[in-house]
Formats: C-alpha cells, structure tokens, sequence
C-alpha cells in the first residue's frame, strides 16, 4: 500500500511539473513585427514566435480547399490535441517513435536528436567478449545457493588494466548503462539491493513523452522459471514501450525501488534463452541538467546509515565541505568537486579505518569514489544510487530541479585504467546529452579527458571525451565504430526514411555528427552585438573576403523567405541563397543547418533540421518543428559550417 501510495505522488508531481505554466493564448504571445525587425534586428536572422498552442503527436490541420479562413481557423482548433506549454528552461527532446510498439511487437525506427535509428536486428547470442552477438545476462542462482551481491569496501585503488564494455543501447551511453543499483549500507559500510517495492512493469502505449529520450535495447537473457534475470536500463525511470523476444515466449518486466530491471519467464518452461529486443525512454535531464536552489521535498524513500557508519561518515563532513544545513545543490557541488578529485595509487591499507581513510586520502578508481559519495549523500540524508556495470561503477542522485521537484541526475566521478575496449559499437550511434555538465570539474577529474586517446580513429569519430571520463581509460578502443549519421540527398537528417514516417526537416539530423558545433554561436552573439556602422559608400554591401590565411572562397548566406510566426509541429519553410564570393565556385550540394538561437541565451540554442543547395546555391526546403520546442522568440539562423573550397557563414537579413 506504501508503495502504490509513492507511486501515486510521483505520478502527482510529473502532473504538477507539466501544468506549472498557465496555458497562454495564441493573441498573448509577444512577437516582433517585420517592421519591428528590420529596425533592431538587421543582420541577426529572422525572428520565429513559436506560439503557446503546441501539439501532441498531431500536426495542426490544413485548410481544405474552398474553407474560408474563419472556418479553417475553427477547424483546426477542434482537430488539434492542446497541452499547457512547458516553463521556460525546460530540458526536453521530442524523440518519437515511427511505428508501433507493444508487447511482442517493435516500431521499425525511432526519430532521436541523432537522427532516425532504426529497430535492431536479430544476431544470435554472441560469445562473452565478442562483438558479433547480443550481450549474454545469465539467470540468477536459486535463492539461498549464494550471497546476494555486496560491494564491500577495498584497498585496492591502483588503476585497472583493460576493461570491457559491452554495448546495449542505440543511441549508446556507454560507459553507462545500468545493470545493477545498490541502495542502502549494512553495519560494515558494504553496499547492498534491497530489492524491495518490486512491482510488474506495464509497457507504456504511447509514441514518445515530452521531455524523454528513446534508446533500443538488445540483449540475450538466459532465464529461468521463478527467477527474475536482470535487464539493463538507461534510467532508474525509464519506461518500456516495446520488446520482442526470440524466439517469441511470454515474459513480465519487473522493477525494484532502486530502478533495477528484471524479466521473469512466464508460461510452463523450466528454462529458456531468447534474444530480447527492446524500446526504452529516459528522462533527458537525468543525463545533465541545471540545478535548483531549493529543498527537494519529494522523491522516493532512502534507508538511513547504521548509526556506527554514520557517525563516522558524519566526522568527515567538515572536511569534504559539506552540512545538513546546506542546500542539496551546495551538498552535491561539494561532493562532487571531493570525489572528482580522486585519483588512482597506493591508498590506505586494509583495517578497520579502511573506508574512511579512503575517503580522506581521496585514493581510488571508479568504484572507490562512488562507494564514498552515495556513503556521504545518505548521511546527508540525500538520495542516491551507486551503479555498475561490466566497466565502471558511477551514481546518480535524487537532484534539486528548477521548479521545486527532484529528479534523478547521473553523476560520472571519473575513474582510472589503462584501457577501454567497446564491443558492439558497430552501427550504433553514441549519445549526447541535451546539457552540458553542470557540476564541478577539478583538474584531477578534467586530466583524464586530455589523456586519453582513440584507437584507429577515423576523421568525423565522436570524441573521446564526449560522455564523461570513459571511466578514466587512457585507451579508448571501439569508439571510432560508432556511427556517423549523414544526411541524404533530399536533406533528411539522420538517414531519415520516408517509408518509415521519417522527418524531412532533419530535426537535429547530423550533418555534423551527434554533437552539433557550437562554438560558432558565441562569435555571431559578439558580432550581431558590435556598434552598427554605416553601410559603404559603394552600391555594394558584400561583405569583403577575410585575409587571414584562409585561402578557401569567403561566403555569404542570406534567407530570402521565412515566416515571422510558426507553429510547432508545422512545417516551416525556409528558402534563400549561399553564395560564393569570388563569383567562381559552385555552391551546389552543400548542407546547411537551420537552428533556432535563443537571442538571451545563445548557448541554449538547439539545431532543428538540415537543408542542401541546389544550383547556383539556392536552397527551399521545409523543417518540421519538433512538439517539444519551447515557446517564445527565436532568432532563425541558418549556417553554414564550410568546407575544403569555402568558408563558413550564418544567415543576414537581405
């Protein structure tokens, strides 16, 4: 009963979190007239109003021919599904699926801020270490034959030689998919699962939640009657929308209090080993997102430390800089910054101030540093998990949202190896998060990004750096498999696929790689905020070709057409021209980026879609605004990020 009653307030505060904003009338949005423009805003792109009536799975109806625009307005009205708009600041991503998804039955591909990725294909188990088959998770031993598992406290705090990491989901996250959560601490500072308010997972029928990200599974689950085998997951939150097994047996999804994932067999058979593949979702803000100042007043329950460890742990917090009378952002700053600044050697030796002593000399690889942090976050009476999988442990925490609400946040403390090695990477596309980390990065943490290198990197391979410290390997070898995904030849982004539904804007397609470049946007906000001069003397205004070594043809992008006010969910049609300015190169086939740039804040500014030149560099395509774009006034720019014969340029005015 406790549990359905959690439960129940968890589905309360997900209600509170979408209704926090008042619905606000298309009349009532404030947008900046043509006229309005072109006296304060030349040379910064057109503005886009996304208005405050935004659309769930359906786009807004066209007219029918003949209706007069009353009636058509009218229409649209009662055709449209309406949702409060999100507070702004929001984090939200519109993955979707393209398809349906169920019990038995997967989606052919899922549209995702990398792209469209479709659903995976059956390969047979693999062998344990290979890369040519669905990563193999045995079936538990029969209660009582062994232990549960513990993570008991070591000295062992050198750095590890090479690790193995075997990859689950597309889009990746690897080092970090979740295969086991402990919650709580017994009397000798070991780490332990509770299991408990386990409960039957119901699979979601929906085609994507605002705010969440999608992520295929795939793994091979030996199974066995009366035993849960446990799944990997992204989030300790995460919801189910599809799976399918092979060969095709009746199976229940289970969840525990810590966010840990099971499967149990159904039906009469004893045993059985399938090939399960999955649809997953995950919150984006569990991945980074910006802190709140506040208390964090709900959120599930934590088990407190015995009174022995607590009062050692309690001993240390003048020391790692943190007290009960702090804000949980303050807590969690301060232990992030201590435990980031750990670092593999000699640490101290085995006895009874073992872990203490740990904590204090700030001496060890992965598991060290999170064994130590979820320690001090229950003593501070925060809520946290410690994770792991085949390749490195990390945590994630019940964070301060914004808004008054907690949310889980994962937390990457670093780590220390001589290698990493990615099996299954193949094809697959690596993740990136919508925000960049909020949180302390010490030079101890920052120093194992600068080491590490790229096995047989390829040029256009995703960074070594990109999510977290790849546990502190100063090898990282698989990372260059990971899929690069181009758009076509019409300007769909992220191999977008017509039959399969797929979006012809490109929504965040990657021309550019899963990580769009951003650099460009702090050098428009210095130009666009520079004294105005008066224009030339001369009937030209063109720009003049920079002679700053770059011997590659200057350019100049304009967009000729666009409209001033767009709906979300719509398409919105962007036409206009790159040329070259030495009058001599051809513009033709080169992809562009449109992107909404936030005028106040230019770094939360997101890429919506992709469109390519045609002859003479003339460029007409259509970009479908994602559901989950935040209202308000955007600036439209579109850029593009050069080449070998020419440089890059970003949309004026004409």
């Amino acid at each position: 009963m406790r549990s359905g009653r959690r439960r129940a307030r968890r589905e309360q505060d997900v209600t509170r979190r979408a209704d926090r904003t008042q619905a606000t009338d298309r009349g009532d949005v404030a947008c900046r007239s043509a006229a309005a423009r072109g006296r304060s805003g030349r040379g910064r792109g057109r503005m886009l109003a996304l208005l405050a009536t935004w659309l769930v799975l359906h786009p807004l109806a066209s007219a029918a021919p003949g209706d007069s625009t009353s009636d058509s307005v009218a229409r649209r009205r009662r055709q449209v599904l309406h949702e409060r708009p999100p507070a702004a600041g929001d984090a939200r991503r519109g993955d979707r699926v393209v398809g349906v998804a169920g019990a038995g039955k997967l989606p052919g591909a899922i549209e995702t801020a990398s792209g469209t990725i479709r659903a995976p294909q059956t390969k047979g188990a693999g062998e344990a270490g290979g890369d040519d088959g669905a990563p193999i998770y045995p079936a538990p031993p029969p209660p009582g034959t062994t232990p549960p598992p513990k993570i008991s406290p070591d000295a062992a705090t050198g750095a590890e030689g090479a690790l193995h990491y075997r990859v689950v989901f597309d889009p990746s996250v690897a080092p970090f998919k979740r295969d086991l959560a402990f919650d709580h601490a017994d009397e000798t500072g070991a780490l332990r699962m509770s299991g408990a308010d386990v409960e039957a997972v119901a699979l979601r029928s929906d085609r994507g939640r605002a705010g969440h990200e999608l992520f295929w599974g795939h793994v091979t689950l030996q199974l066995a009657a009366g035993r849960r085998t446990p799944l990997p997951s992204v989030a300790p939150d995460s919801a189910i929308l599809g799976w399918q097994a092979d060969p095709p047996l009746p199976l229940t999804f289970h969840r525990d209090g810590a966010g840990n994932f099971s499967v149990a067999l159904g039906g009469a058979r004893a045993e059985a080993t399938v090939e399960l593949r999955y649809l997953m979702d995950a919150p984006s803000t569990y991945f980074a997102a910006p802190l709140g100042d506040g208390p964090v007043a709900d959120g599930p329950p934590q088990r407190p430390l015995t009174p022995e460890i607590q009062a050692q742990i309690e001993a240390l917090w003048p020391l790692l800089g943190v007290r009960r009378d702090q804000t949980p952002r303050a807590n969690l700053e301060a232990l992030t910054a201590w435990f980031r600044s750990f670092t593999p050697g000699a640490g101290p030796k085995p006895g009874p101030a073992l872990l203490t002593e740990t904590i204090t000399q700030r001496k060890g690889i992965c598991r060290h540093r999170s064994h130590g942090f979820v320690l001090v976050a229950w003593s501070l009476g925060l809520r946290a998990h410690y994770v792991m999988n085949d390749a490195h442990a990390f945590v994630e925490v019940w964070a301060p949202g914004g808004d008054g609400l907690g949310f889980w946040l994962r937390v990457d403390l670093g780590g220390g190896a001589e290698s990493l090695e990615l099996h299954g990477a193949d094809d697959h596309t690596l993740h990136t998060p919508l925000f960049a980390d909020s949180l302390p990065r010490p030079p101890a943490y920052m120093a194992q990004f600068g080491g590490q290198r790229l096995s047989d990197a390829r040029p256009g391979a995703p960074s070594a750096g990109g999510p977290g410290s790849w546990a502190g390997a100063q090898q990282v070898i698989g990372a260059d498999k990971f899929q690069k995904r181009q758009p076509d030849a019409a300007g769909q982004g992220g191999n977008a696929d017509r039959s399969l539904g797929g979006n012809q804007g490109g929504r965040q397609g990657s021309g550019q790689g899963p990580q769009p470049d951003r650099a460009w946007l702090a050098e428009r906000a210095a130009t666009i905020a520079a004294p105005v001069r008066p224009p030339p003397s001369s009937a030209s205004a063109e720009p003049a070709a920079r002679d700053d070594g770059d011997r590659r043809a200057a350019t100049v992008l304009t967009v000729d057409e666009a409209a001033p006010v767009a709906f979300v969910g719509e398409p919105l049609r962007v036409r206009g021209t790159l040329r070259a300015l030495d009058g001599a190169t051809d513009t033709k086939g080169r992809t562009l980026e449109v992107w909404l740039v936030d005028p106040k804040q230019p770094s939360a500014s997101v890429r919506v879609g992709l469109v390519v030149t045609q002859g003479q560099g003339r460029f007409d395509g259509e970009i479908a605004l994602p559901l989950d774009a935040r209202l308000g006034v955007w600036d439209l720019v579109v850029r593009f990020p050069g080449d070998r014969s020419l440089q890059p340029a970003f949309s004026r005015d004409r």
